[in-house]
């Protein structure tokens, strides 16, 4: 009894705190101890248990001895850490720990009134944690408080926070051995999802990722609670991946995780799945049913209904999952009616998912007779004909009800809306209250950005079907006033193209309703703001720059101090410290070992940077326009601006949309339109034709450019002959702004040109000189700066050979070209062309002449890039090239292939090489369409720069089109290789 009792106490005072989590339960063993000894030593009864000289005496002794010195050194140690902890305190953070967790219970149970109490208790505990064992649990705690608090009122601040109490602890080994960390984990990963969600960033999913497959890393047992906690946030995490990437190995893998979680719940004792899980489990089959590699839509639509009907039935009003499970359900039903209604074959799917409808049906059936006329055509074989009809109306039935208990101002209520008119639109018979709905959604004042898009959208779409052009154009106005929102400055440049391209092709069509209800000038502006957002961004606030250095030279300094950050930032990207793998490719198990604190905190920074550089840019421009004479700065031009820039010539913008084609043609006393008779499957034909003669293989071939031909005289019929007749005969210069698939058009080499010896030649090469401009308020910029003189040191950048590309042939003649004609040029050739030894001499250069491959990129434009003699170690991208800031450039000549085209993403963002030289600050660029031969380059730059060098570089438009006509006379038969080159700016 006595060793028993002294081993006890000495115990007690040695273990680490993860073995006892309070003060009390340490206490505990200590008294517990002392009362053994004490009772064995016979100091309490009188009478002992053991001899007075005994070993079990003697060694009981120096036991409590030692525990005596153990807790002198644990209570100098702890006087130390409160002197550095001084709010220190496991018992209180115990206390508030459970309170925290409870008022997060009572919220979820419908008690609004709680969520800032778990906040406010959560803070307090990760305060008096602070430097325990229990400082994971009350992290995890206060950054699920945060995330919760954030989904009820979508102040970002919250969402912001919880990342920035969590990340810290990443990278600490302190931890590691604590279950609650990897619930940390779980939560922290969550709620970077959800950033993502809300906001885009893709470096928020890919940490989200990383840390949700790090907690459920195999080899690591944890207990089952925590373990649902992590497949559950990883499910979550992966269905985003999904919705980011529509890879359907996504779902896959979250429906594994999902099954893993039901496991681990039924292990806890539990009849089933929690409501929660088969929520999730429902919308994933959902999602599943509706990928494009779907083996069986029906079946897996079936089996998420089935899911999330159990789940209804187990969540009660005020639940804050009660609104989002019954949307899907309601959304679970509209696509399998889709899928019956646009591919018949799925019926016999449904049929063979009998038993699954049949048991479905009869389970609402139970639950509400009252609407059997509008369940059973879902099982009655003889009423199969009315199944579309009967989901459809079952579907808007749940999102009706479901709209009455949903407070009106919570963000679920505009999701409900937004369901509620996509139900509405799609049983064609009540487009009015889709309308109704969809407008709602959009103007909903809680709402999310996407759903208010989402719902903007709609609205336009609907009004268009049904033929109410100034809605459907006001609706199409709202979702791209709100486009550059979702593209926010917060966001790197790659997430910035992702939010823009889910919407794409909105500018047209909003073009075409406006001319449909007959405004010309509001379809101008709309073409003009809904094109080129990233452009704009970038030149608005460059066009006025000069003017607001002179009057405020303090902002200025600010704007430029602002564009610095934004570059620095822009260069900074997401790596697991330690290795060179990206963090999307770490693998889970080894994640927490190569991450360090300082590397999670170094990301945490940037990302915050971020949201604070775009808060600092919305700010700084308010002040700038607070200046008089500076109200409209880095705004889009207003019309009469937009005219000032026709007085050089018309700038013709040619729209194709779904149901229209037509021409603006600005002039600088109005906007004149011209229909045209063009269709979109038109455009696609044409540029089949032209990608066929692109192709090595088959381009060669005389029939291949006879088809050219027709592609460049089918343009002169259709689109450059109606908006030439309608100018005067002696024009001069004209600029042309193609939409969407039309930028792929050479519309400057549209004609004839058989008919080039004519009197009146049928061709846009022999009547005008054509310039190209992505939008207006491009050209607005490029005009900013008066025109330069001559040039008389260009900077020449020649690569014959590339790393891994075919030698060009004559890209040092080039090199020598420019040298004979501008002998004080800089010419860069082989070893010396070098993206860091281009980006230091470009400040310095009026002019620049480039002589190498290039690399467009359709999946990510702005990867875009000219193959630089160190391409591979230092890519000289479109990205890279667009953050330049060039106070004197005016001419870059892009002798290489492929420059100006667009490809199929992001085509109203005009996002490529010739376009990145215009936002650096060139005010003209010349380029190339497509691929050219490169002895056909080399002479049409020997005949562009001989005549150059004798004029002002305000005559590069000119000598451009001067080169084309000499390269149509050498090869007439051949238009590729003269059609392509084209004038970019003023």
């Amino acid at each position: 009894m006595v060793v028993w009792g002294g081993l006890l106490v000495l115990i007690c005072n040695t273990v680490s705190d993860r073995i006892f989590k309070t003060t009390q339960a340490r206490m505990s063993g200590v008294m517990a101890g002392l009362v053994m000894y004490l009772t064995g030593a016979g100091l309490l009864q009188g009478r002992s248990q053991e001899p007075e000289h005994s070993w079990a005496r003697v060694t009981g002794a120096v036991l409590i001895v030692l525990a005596g010195l153990v807790g002198m050194d644990r209570s100098r140690r702890a006087l130390a850490e409160a002197r550095i902890y001084p709010h220190r305190d496991q018992d209180r953070a115990d206390i508030l720990i459970g309170r925290a967790r409870d008022a997060l219970h009572a919220f979820a149970q419908g008690r609004t009134d709680t969520l800032d109490q778990a906040v406010k208790w959560g803070e307090e505990a990760a305060e008096a944690a602070l430097g325990t064992s229990m400082f994971p649990q009350a992290t995890a705690n206060l950054v699920l408080a945060l995330r919760t608090r954030y989904e009820r009122t979508h102040r970002r601040e919250d969402l912001d926070a919880a990342v920035d109490v969590g990340l810290p602890l990443v990278g600490d080994r302190i931890y590691r051995k604590e279950q609650e960390y990897f619930a940390l984990l779980a939560y922290l990963g969550g709620t970077l999802r959800l950033r993502h969600d809300h906001f885009g960033d893709h470096d928020d999913l890919r940490q989200a990722l990383l840390l949700g497959e790090a907690s459920v890393a195999p080899g690591r047992k944890l207990e089952t609670y925590i373990a649902v906690i992590c497949h559950e946030e990883l499910t979550a995490t992966y269905h985003s991946a999904h919705l980011r990437t529509g890879q359907s190995s996504y779902v896959d893998s979250a429906i594994t995780q999902l099954e893993a979680t039901a496991t681990l719940t039924e292990r806890l004792g539990r009849v089933g799945r929690r409501a929660v899980d088969q929520a999730t489990l429902g919308r994933l089959w959902c999602d599943r049913s509706v990928a494009r590699d779907a083996p069986s839509p029906a079946v897996d639509a079936l089996k998420g209904m089935t899911e999330l009907r159990s789940a209804m039935r187990k969540i009660p009003p005020g639940h804050r999952l009660f609104g989002p499970v019954r949307r899907e359900y309601a959304r679970a039903l509209r696509h399998l009616a889709g899928a019956l209604d646009n591919e018949p074959q799925l019926r016999d799917a449904l049929d063979r998912a009998a038993t699954l409808r049949a048991d479905l049906v009869t389970s609402l059936l139970a639950q509400r007779p009252e609407e059997e006329s509008t369940l059973r055509p879902l099982i009655d074989p003889s009423q199969s004909g009315a199944r579309t009809h009967a989901l459809l109306d079952l579907a808007a039935n749940v999102v009706e009800r479901t709209l009455t208990q949903v407070n009106s101002d919570d963000p679920e209520y505009a999701r409900c809306l937004l369901e509620q008119a996509r139900i509405s639109a799609a049983r064609e018979t009540n487009q009015a209250d889709a309308l109704q709905a969809a407008g709602q959604a959009a103007h909903h004042a809680t709402a999310d950005m996407a759903t208010r898009i989402e719902g903007a959208l709609l609205q336009a779409r609907t009004a268009q079907a049904l033929g109410w052009f100034t809605q459907a154009a006001d609706g199409y106005e709202q979702v791209i006033t709100l486009l550059p929102r979702a593209a926010s400055r917060a966001l790197p440049r790659g997430d910035q193209e992702h939010q823009l391209a889910r919407w794409e092709g909105m500018p047209s069509e909003a073009a075409a309703c406006a001319l449909a209800a007959g405004k010309p000038e509001q379809a101008l502006q709309l073409l003009e703001q809904g094109r080129g957002v990233l452009l704009s961004r970038a030149l608005a606030a460059r066009g006025d720059v000069a003017k607001l250095r002179a009057a405020h030279p303090d902002l200025g300094q600010r704007l430029d101090e602002l564009r610095s950050r934004e570059t620095e930032y822009e260069n900074t990207g997401l790596t697991v410290v330690g290795s060179s793998t990206p963090a999307t490719q770490a693998a889970p198990g080894a994640a927490l070992v190569t991450i360090s604190a300082e590397g999670w905190a170094g990301h945490r920074r940037v990302s915050g940077l971020r949201h604070q550089l775009a808060m600092d840019w919305d700010a700084l421009l308010s002040e700038i326009r607070a200046c008089s004479g500076f109200q409209d700065f880095a705004r889009p031009p207003h019309l009469d601006g937009l005219k000032a820039q026709a007085t050089d010539g018309p700038i013709v913008y040619v729209n194709v949309a779904s149901f229209r084609s037509d021409a603006l043609v600005l002039q600088p006393d109005q906007v004149k339109h011209l229909p045209l008779s063009v269709t979109p499957h038109d455009v696609a034909a044409q540029l089949n034709v032209l990608r066929r003669a692109l192709t090595p293989d088959t381009g060669a071939t005389r029939e291949t450019q006879t088809a050219v031909h027709g592609v460049l005289e089918w343009m002169w019929d259709e689109l450059a002959e109606p908006v030439l007749a309608a100018l005067p005969d002696r024009l001069h210069r004209i600029w042309w702004v193609p939409t969407g698939e039309l930028a792929q058009l050479p519309l400057h080499a549209a004609g004839h040109h058989r008919t080039r010896q004519e009197q009146s030649p049928r061709t846009v090469l022999d009547r005008v000189v054509s310039s190209y401009t992505p939008t207006v308020g491009a050209l607005v910029a490029a005009r900013a700066r008066p025109p330069a003189e001559q040039v008389h040191a260009p900077l020449v950048v020649a690569v014959p050979s590339a790393s891994g590309y075919r030698p060009l042939a004559f890209a040092r003649s080039e090199a020598e070209l420019l040298r004979g004609l501008y002998p004080a040029a800089r010419v860069l050739t082989d070893t010396q062309a070098t993206a860091a030894e281009v980006r230091s001499a470009l400040p310095e250069s009026l002019m620049v002449h480039f002589a190498c491959h290039a690399l467009p990129s359709d999946a990510e434009p702005s990867e875009g890039r000219l193959l630089l003699h160190d391409h591979e170690e230092s890519p000289f991208t479109v990205g890279d090239i667009s953050r330049l800031d060039l106070h004197q450039a005016e001419l870059a000549v892009l002798s290489s292939c492929d420059t100006a085209r667009i490809g199929p993403r992001l085509q109203d963002e005009v996002i490529h090489l010739a376009s990145s030289f215009q936002v650096a600050g060139f005010a003209q660029v010349v380029a190339v369409l497509w691929m050219v031969d490169d002895e056909v380059g080399h002479l049409f730059a020997k005949d562009f720069h001989q005549g150059l060098a004798d004029v002002p570089l305000s005559c590069a438009a000119q000598q451009v089109h001067a080169a084309v006509l000499r390269a149509r006379e050498r090869t007439p038969n051949f238009p590729v290789h003269w059609a392509g080159h084209l004038h970019v700016g003023r």
